[in-house]
């Protein structure tokens, strides 16, 4: 890892309502909720991002 994930994100006001919507539905907060949300996704494409590391891996040398 090492790299510094910016830890404020702009969400665009067209997806604010629906997080809002889901948060309150699930009984947590915003925050809760998007951070779900990009676990969401990182589960959904791991094949890819396990794909991509051994591609920058190969490329290294390793």
């Amino acid at each position: 890892m090492g790299k510094n994930i910016p830890t404020s994100v702009r969400i665009p006001s067209e997806f604010k309502e629906d997080i809002e919507l889901l948060a309150k539905h699930r009984g947590k907060s915003v925050s809760k909720t998007i951070i779900t949300a990009i676990e969401y996704y990182i589960a959904h494409e791991y094949d890819l991002i396990r794909m991509l590391k051994l591609k920058k891996l190969e490329e290294e040398g390793v």
